[in-house]
């Protein structure tokens, strides 16, 4: 019982830590995820999976009362909502220093934009833009004209005024950065915007869109789940009072918070000439002609004089002090889920998606989805938005009219107005890899899942590259109140709007949930189903998730970059509760082994002793011992002695449970001596009642039946007669070939981990290894139960010679050596051997297959090899009680017999 006291102390210890582990990775931020009915997709439902980004593509379909009902239901600690308005495109607005005037004439700079994203990956070289100088007055008219622009004049010597500096139109504008004319004047009587910088400096504004993903909050939900309010990195932290700024007469003011940094990857890089004086007469001949303009400029050679880069981070730097004066929100984008075709299969590092890798199906979005009813036609896009597309895009037109509602409102589109920025890094569950994969504050993740791509992607990840119709998705960078929400979902303020039911998902956090017991899991289903039934929305029960890479096949895009193969984290749900369970599973066999050989060893013992005794017992039964009476005195004594062993192994788990680094406690010690004496009583629950059922007369008879057939010598001989002998106690040889078949099952389950496991079961949870490790006492225990089974396999082959001495001697007397009997027994105890070993392989495989999910070629060898080492020990441990044949008195046993 020193097994049995040590055992579960480790089986406790190993329970404790394995869930200390798992608890401290068990929850995200939240533990349902809410959204709206039907949202999911077909590949997250069959698969169980929650797909990167699920956030980017969910706008609307959670109703405000279908969010007061989940924030009122028992056991809700949190329901934070989240309602994604969509992408507004603001320009950030880089000054690019071109130099100062070289003399008191016009002048022209080329200035030559260079647009890169994916790494370095895609490259983009916009249209030429120009830059005019003027001493002259220049004059920016009021009124559109002809083709809805807003000319820019100028008044020359001679007193007439000439159009220069036109833009592009809708139908001759590259929706790229880039073509623009720009006008400067030296005049002082200039307008200041067309004034040089204070130092003289002439300057090209260069305008880069840059779409961020909005979306409306409660802030004080979303402090309790994310903490984003202490996150402030400038200014403060929206408040539930922060609404709706009206300006009477123009565009109401949204208030804002924004991150600190953006996570899209890209750059501008520019390179600036100085044309010739012939190229100042071209724009005054131009007539505000932007393609004659254009083309004569194009044909003007330059000398460069500078040029320089712009990331996408320094850009939106630039572009969140803009926000603290204002920008309007001229429009707002919606885009679409993306669609996969399923390929070939993945790696082995797919943890999702079938095993397959997918791929991302093209789209393409028609030229008018960028149209702005604020701007000639169109807006101006990211450079991105010129490569493959993998998302349709909706668009939401603002509206420039000012539209009375009363005495204070508007219906112009509004602006947004930044009243603090937050640092992304310092919101919760930012650096954990699974709740990166499930925090909404967080951009999918894309490595490099085969070398080519590592190569070409020097080793990091895809980010997203400012495009909303791109496959990497940005998070919410921007947020806004519920109260400011109704704004965007106006149809007289926005196109198309529609705001009954404005939130896209509802994340709930449960009260009590404090790790990952029964009671704790139970909770989270209550809720769970509470939710589906008071609403009938999609819930996702998040808590215990687990990252699981899906590979994904980027095709080529059209600018540069070469297909790539990439591992994007998605979601599986409830992985850790299936590992724990493993691990249960794990502990109650081992410890279920333990127990059945040493009862199997026991009862093998009791029924030996039990038939050594018949001829006591039946004199007891002649004297007139009732039934009930026999069957207490053998099971008492039974009893006495698995107390006593109980109480020695006990004694001895102390140094056992010390050499083995275990802690071990008194319960457990003190729990080996009942434990031990229930074990022997039920163990000899057979053997006492077969005694109970012979008749007196009987049990002084042999207990081995006799043979009917004679005996031959030799090898074929010796195998029948050896299958014959053991078919003679049959209820024996199956206890003996169980015992060691549990034996040889515990060795093969043991050795299938060290080996072809490395030692550990490894579960990807929460981006946390979870083990299943080998321990040294694993390793013991089972040692342990196969000493036991071979002791039992020489138990049960001594008990067969002593009662079989007269048998054997009379072999002896008529001529068989001592050879040819102990090649008998080692028959007996090979076919013994190989049926216990056999049962016991066979179990090791189904139990290997039930934790492992599959029986690899490793761990198919190493099951044969325990099967074949096992029948050879039980062959070993047969023979070894025939030794004693050799002081075998061939005349003593007869004459005993």
């Amino acid at each position: 019982m020193t097994g049995f006291a040590v055992l579960t102390a480790t089986s406790q210890t190993s329970r404790l830590t394995v869930t200390g582990t798992v608890s401290a990775h068990y929850r995200t931020q939240y533990d349902l995820l809410i959204r709206p009915k039907g949202s999911t997709t077909e590949l997250e439902r069959s698969q169980s999976l929650v797909r990167a980004g699920f956030l980017s593509d969910v706008h609307g379909g959670i109703t405000l009362d279908q969010y007061r009902a989940v924030q009122g239901l028992p056991g809700v600690e949190v329901a934070a909502p989240i309602a994604m308005i969509g992408y507004v495109m603001p320009e950030a607005r880089i000054s690019v220093p071109l130099g100062k005037p070289s003399g008191g004439g016009p002048q022209v700079w080329r200035v030559r934009v260079n647009w890169g994203w994916d790494r370095g990956l895609s490259h983009l070289q916009a249209t030429d833009a120009y830059v005019y100088l003027t001493p002259q007055a220049l004059e920016l008219a009021h009124t559109p004209d002809a083709k809805g622009g807003l000319p820019t004049t100028q008044a020359m010597p001679d007193g007439s005024v000439v159009t220069v500096c036109p833009q592009p139109q809708a139908s001759d504008k590259r929706l790229t950065p880039g073509g623009e004319v720009q006008c400067v004047s030296t005049a002082p009587s200039a307008q200041a915007v067309y004034r040089t910088a204070a130092d003289g400096t002439v300057t090209f504004t260069l305008s880069w869109p840059f779409p961020i993903v909005l979306a409306a909050i409660d802030p004080a939900a979303e402090q309790k789940l994310s903490g984003l309010g202490g996150a402030v990195a400038t200014g403060r932290a929206l408040t539930a009072s922060d609404g709706i700024v009206s300006n009477p007469g123009g565009s109401d003011s949204v208030p804002v918070v924004a991150a600190s940094s953006t996570p899209v990857d890209g750059s501008a890089s520019w390179s600036v000439q100085e044309l010739p004086p012939a190229a100042s007469a071209a724009v005054v001949q131009a007539g505000g002609d932007y393609q004659a303009l254009t083309a004569g400029l194009a044909r003007i050679s330059g000398s460069t004089t500078g040029s320089g880069e712009v990331t996408a981070n320094t850009a939106y730097q630039g572009l969140l002090t803009q926000l603290t004066q204002g920008i309007p929100a001229t429009s707002y984008w919606k885009a679409a889920p993306v669609s996969y075709t399923a390929g070939a299969r993945a790696g082995a590092g797919a943890g999702a998606g079938g095993g397959q890798a997918l791929t991302p199906e093209s789209v393409t979005n028609p030229p008018d989805v960028w149209r702005s009813a604020f701007t000639r036609g169109t807006v101006t896009v990211p450079a991105a938005a010129a490569d493959g597309q993998f998302r349709g895009l909706t668009p939401y037109l603002g509206s420039n009219v000012s539209q009375s509602r009363g005495s204070e409102d508007s219906r112009i589109a509004p602006s947004l107005r930044s009243v603090g920025s937050y640092d992304p890094s310092r919101l919760t569950g930012h650096q954990d890899a699974v709740q990166g994969s499930l925090d909404v504050f967080s951009s999918s993740r894309l490595t490099p899942a085969d070398p080519q791509s590592s190569r070409l992607l020097r080793g990091q990840s895809l980010q997203p590259d400012g495009d909303p119709a791109g496959y990497a998705q940005q998070p919410p960078m921007m947020f806004t109140t519920l109260a400011a929400l109704p704004e965007f979902g106006d149809p007289e303020v926005y196109q198309g709007a529609d705001g009954s039911a404005p939130l896209s998902l509802v994340r709930v956090r449960v009260a009590g949930v404090t790790g990952v017991d029964a009671l704790s899991r139970e909770r989270v289903r209550q809720v769970a189903q509470e939710v589906v039934d008071r609403t009938g929305l999609d819930v996702d029960v998040v808590v215990g998730s687990s990252a699981a890479p899906v590979t994904v096949q980027l095709p080529a895009g059209s600018h540069g970059r070469p297909p790539l193969t990439l591992a994007e984290a998605w979601t599986h749900k409830g992985v850790a509760a299936v590992i724990l369970a493993a691990i249960d599973r794990k502990s109650l066999v081992l410890f279920g082994l333990v127990l059945a050989v040493c009862a199997g060893f026991v009862a093998n013992a009791a029924a030996a002793s039990v038939r050594a005794r018949r001829g006591e017992l039946a004199i007891l039964a002649a004297v007139g011992w009732t039934r009930p009476r026999i069957f207490s005195l053998v099971q008492a004594e039974l009893a006495s002695i698995g107390a006593a062993a109980g109480v020695v192994g006990a004694l001895l788990a102390w140094p056992v449970a010390w050499v083995t680094g275990v802690r071990i406690g008194l319960a457990d010690v003190v729990l080996a001596v009942p434990a031990a004496a229930l074990l022997a009583v039920l163990a000899g629950l057979v053997p006492a009642w077969s005694a109970t059922r012979v008749a007196p007369m009987e049990a002084l008879r042999t207990a081995v039946r006799q043979r009917r057939r004679p005996v031959r010598s030799g090898r074929p001989g010796l195998a029948r007669m050896a299958w014959r002998n053991l078919l003679l106690v049959p209820g024996r040889t199956a206890l003996g070939a169980a015992t060691l078949a549990m034996g040889v099952c515990a060795t093969a389950l043991v050795l299938t981990v060290t080996v072809a496991f490395h030692g550990v079961l490894v579960g990807n949870m929460l981006g946390q290894a979870v083990s299943v490790a080998v321990r040294g006492v694993d390793g013991a225990s089972t040692a342990l139960m196969l000493v036991l089974a071979l002791l039992a396999v020489a138990d049960l082959s001594y008990t067969n010679i002593k009662e079989r001495t007269a048998q054997l001697a009379l072999l002896q007397a008529t001529g068989w050596t001592s050879g040819q009997i102990c090649r008998l027994i080692a028959w007996e105890s090979a076919g013994l051997g190989l049926a216990g070993s056999l049962a016991g392989g066979a179990l090791a495989y189904a139990g290997t297959a039930l934790f492992a999910g599959a029986v690899d070629r490793t761990a198919l060898t190493v099951i044969s090899a325990a099967v074949v080492v096992g029948t050879a020990l039980a062959v070993l441990a047969g023979v070894a009680p025939a030794l004693t044949l050799t002081r075998l008195h061939t005349a003593r046993s007869l004459a005993e017999e």
